[in-house]
């Protein structure tokens, strides 16, 4: 009671709160027995009620004392039970039987909408699926405080998150996992390989993650870890007005000096006012697209001469947020559907610790101490519309709006192995990453046909990233004049912009009908056309060449006067541009694909749902086709239902793993900081996956399962990056011999009481990648996938404090360590990224309207490090963060 109290005086202020009880029941048909999903039932003369799951049964707290209860169902007459007697701290069962709607002469439709925001829901379409299948709801989100997708999907089971937004399922990373937003693939905002934006969808707007991790026919091929599939707030039950804000402090960053820089007056909206972008005048006379030098002397001055960070202080964070939905009756009982949302986010960070680049066990090729401030803004807007055509009809359209800026300063100084003193780099960035997807849908029961139902889909999603005038300036220390002093003759100082635009267009029309009573079919067609191009331009300061020679005593000034234009237009120094031709591309890759598969009922517990896809894909780079192939790809899944509470689930299938453009181009491109290139590879060939999946499902309560499962994964000429015969750090890509994967996955959900939940997944995964005959000049010739974890563990305490309306959830996550960059020869031993111990507790209480929510992150304070041979090669402190938010719903 002491523990109870403290919490209570420290989470929420003192106050009495109301006796509460608790309204339980199933609901089901008077005409069989059977439950029914998706009726509403409401406490009359309260703000309380529930909508059935599918299993028809209901949860309700509510105040002690006599109420009325009312249960609705479009297919079903409207019942009410009078005087239920709830009272304190007990639980009161009440089972109800609805009379369906009998009309002569005209055919009911039966509509039933299921909530699928909540995990109870979620459970129990888990236990109907005929897949191996995890998911995490909007509900679960907020409790645990996650604020974007790419971090919640940490909680589900056998899924990890690397650099904050690269989801890893199974142990595997972009390359092998599909993600998809309300049923079409999402671009990518990166230029290097397939890196789907999840961070910067908030929590807000999603009505829940499923991971899909056994492979089905009407699933696009490219499906390793599994596909992660996103959907954004569904139609509405009833109006609601929700505006909340809330507001962070970080004990690295808030209140603290953090490096920054001078920038443009709508940086805090995330977009820059044109302070950055590139100049009009950098064209030569023949329309090339390259300057050249004695053009570089007319054009450096209409370029940003900002180039050295400084020192601010860091505000508090914040985020504000405004949503909107309702329903509307239309004529003739069509129905209107309307959820927007709308949400703006600030946010400072310091990233301050030690960078280190090994050259060979216990020789370092660079040592610094890296000092780095970011601030991020975001901004976010929804609007998604249903419409209810006919009790048969129905029709969707979603669109939804991101934008995300991060404005960064770094330097990093100390040694480097090809300057002869200590060594300063600075870099000033400003990244902005937006995404907009449409998708209009469409569901048309069809009364031809047994269960007929026609699905179609039409999805517009696109990513724009722009990188709009980097500025990285390179000093060496100078032991004579003791001062550091710009650095001329390596092309290190440099203005640097890109754009990279990815569009998709991906539609889907399939068909679903029942021929047999014990077969189920469901066949369609699918196309998806995705289009990048990305454009680079890079523009260097060097002394070479030179009409007059470079003054000694502007060596040692800031880059401001070292770089000056004056300079430039004296002679003294060179401004030209050095653009390579691989840093521009356009690539497009068509992909057709049918597909068929029958659920079979081979008897009352034993389902089969066998399938197969076809699938031709070609990928095109700047007008030349480099791949085209056309595959057969087959998929199993059995479900023995052993008990009404018990599953058995079995699956085998073939899929692929694609490579992405920059890899299949004969183009390099080199990190800002560490120096490393990594060329792509023409010659590269598709990746085949052979999967098999087992797992036991015991569903021994409502919200509870206990569930062990195994699979193993044969990889056909993986594609991992290798180490080239070089002295310089250089990677390239490479079809390797093969590989395997082998993993556990454990997980439990157990209610204490009725006020208490524990919940807890375990994943163990082992791989080797076989490099047959040829090591090429790696570290370790037997190693594990990139990026894999040898286990990753999540564990979760929920307190329902239902007499003060409150919650209280503990989190806990971590991961085993797991490679993040693949090992030289030289180097003797592959990066490994270390576990991260991450505890997160979030406290909330409802005060009528008012909610307010408390969090409190990373407890253990615990600290991001990569350790190579032994040293350790990079590390800082994420701090903890509380945070504070409010809201009022109407």
């Amino acid at each position: 009671m002491r523990i109870r109290s403290l919490l209570v005086v420290l989470l929420f202020a003192a106050g009495l709160a109301q006796a509460k009880g608790t309204l339980t029941g199933t609901v089901t048909s008077s005409k069989d027995g059977e439950p029914i999903v998706g009726a509403n039932v409401v406490v009359v003369g309260s703000r309380a009620g529930a909508s059935t799951d599918l299993d028809g049964r209901y949860r309700i707290v509510v105040d002690q004392g006599s109420w009325d209860i009312q249960v609705s169902h479009i297919s079903y007459e409207a019942l009410e039970k009078k005087q239920v007697v709830v009272i304190d701290n007990e639980e009161t069962v009440i089972d109800l039987q609805c009379v369906p709607f009998v009309l002569k002469g005209e055919e009911v439709v039966i509509q039933g909408r299921i909530k699928t925001n909540n995990e109870n829901a979620l459970l129990t379409a888990r236990k109907k699926a005929d897949t191996v299948n995890d998911a995490i709801s909007s509900e679960q989100m907020s409790k645990s405080g996650d604020g974007n997708v790419a971090s919640a999907l940490k909680r589900v089971t056998g899924v990890t998150i690397q650099n904050g937004k690269d989801i890893f399922v199974r142990g595997m990373g972009d390359r092998y996992s599909n993600v998809q937003l309300n049923g079409s693939a999402l671009p990518s905002t990166n230029p290097d390989r397939r890196e789907v934006p999840a961070d910067l969808l908030s929590s807000s707007l999603v009505d829940n993650v499923t991971v899909q991790k056994t492979y089905t026919a009407d699933q696009p091929g490219e499906f390793g870890g599994g596909s992660v599939q996103i959907k954004t707030r569904e139609f509405p039950d009833q109006r609601s007005l929700k505006v909340g804000m809330s507001t962070s402090f970080n004990t690295t960053s808030t209140g603290k000096d953090f490096l920054s820089y001078e920038g443009g007056d709508t940086d805090f909206l995330g977009y820059d006012d044109g302070t950055r972008e590139l100049p009009g005048n950098t064209n030569d006379a023949n329309g090339d697209g390259r300057m050249s030098s004695e053009e570089g002397m007319q054009a450096a001055s209409a370029f940003q001469n900002n180039w050295t960070p400084g020192m601010d202080s860091a505000p508090i964070n914040q985020s504000w947020g405004l949503s909107y939905a309702d329903r509307y009756e239309l004529f003739n009982e069509r129905e209107l559907g309307l959820v927007t949302s709308f949400s703006w986010s600030h946010k400072t960070d310091n990233r301050n610790g030690d960078y280190r680049n090994l050259y060979q066990p216990g020789a370092l090729a660079s040592d610094y101490e890296r000092i780095s401030g970011s601030q991020k803004s975001g901004l976010s807007a929804m609007v998604n519309v249903f419409f209810k055509l006919s009790p048969r009809t129905t029709v969707g359209l979603r669109n939804l709006y991101v934008n995300q800026a991060e404005d960064k300063a770094t330097r990093v100084s100390g040694s480097y192995y090809n300057s002869d003193g200590d060594y300063r780099q600075d870099i000033l960035k400003f990244e902005r990453r937006s995404m907009l997807s449409n998708s209009l849908e469409l569901k048309q029961d069809l009364p031809m046909l047994p269960e007929g139902r026609v699905k179609a889909r039409l999805g517009l999603s696109s990513t724009r990233r722009e990188e709009p005038d980097t500025r990285n300036t390179h000093y060496a220390f100078n032991d004579v004049t003791r001062r550091f002093e710009i650095v001329l003759t390596q092309r290190g100082n440099y203005h640097f912009f890109s754009e990279q635009d990815d569009r998709i267009l991906d539609s889907e029309l399939g068909l679903e009908f029942r021929p047999l009573q014990k077969l189920g079919l469901k066949t369609g067609l699918q196309y998806m056309n995705r289009d990048r191009t990305f454009d680079a331009r890079q523009f260097t300061y060097d002394n070479s060449g030179t009409s007059s020679p470079y003054p000694t005593e502007l060596r040692g000034t800031d880059a401001e006067s070292a770089l000056g234009p004056d300079v430039v237009a004296a002679g003294q120094l060179r401004f030209f541009e050095s653009t390579r031709g691989s840093d521009s591309y356009e690539a497009v890759q068509n992909r057709f694909a049918a597909y068929v598969s029958g659920e079979i009922n081979v008897t009352p517990t034993l389902e089969v749902n066998l399938g197969v896809r076809l699938e031709q894909d070609a990928q095109d780079l700047n007008d030349e086709e480099l791949t085209n192939y056309t595959d057969v790809l087959p998929a199993l899944n059995t479900t023995w239902r052993i008990t009404n509470d018990t599953a058995l689930r079995g699956a085998a299938s073939m899929t692929l793993a694609r490579p992405e453009f920059r890899e299949l181009a004969d183009f390099y491109f080199t990190d800002f900081i560490g120096g490393r290139t990594t060329y792509g590879n023409s010659e590269i060939e598709r990746t085949r996956i052979t999967n098999t999946d087992l797992r036991y499902e015991y569903y021994f309560g409502i919200g509870e399962l206990a569930a062990v499962g195994a699979f193993y994964k044969h990889f056909d000429k993986p594609i991992e990056l290798r180490h080239r015969n070089s002295q310089q750090p250089e990677v390239v890509y490479d079809n390797v011999d093969s590989a395997d994967l082998f993993g556990l996955e454990f997980e439990l959900r157990k209610n204490l009481n009725r006020q208490m939940q524990l919940s807890g997944n375990l994943t163990l995964i082992h791989s080797e990648v076989n490099y047959a005959d040829d090591v090429h000049n790696q570290a370790n010739r037997d190693r594990a996938l990139y990026g894999q974890s040898p286990y990753s563990l999540n564990l979760n305490y929920y307190w329902k404090i239902e007499e003060l309306n409150s919650t209280l959830n503990l989190a806990y996550n971590t991961f085993g360590k797991r490679i993040s960059s693949v090992g030289s020869l030289n180097q003797g031993d592959d990066e490994y990224e270390q576990p991260f111990h991450k505890l997160d507790l979030v406290a909330s209480r409802e005060w009528g309207a008012w909610t307010t929510k408390l969090s409190l992150s990373n407890l253990l304070d615990d600290d991001v490090e990569f350790v190579q041979s032994g040293i350790v090669t990079d590390t800082y402190s994420p701090g903890r963060t509380v945070s504070l938010g409010f809201s009022y719903e109407l």
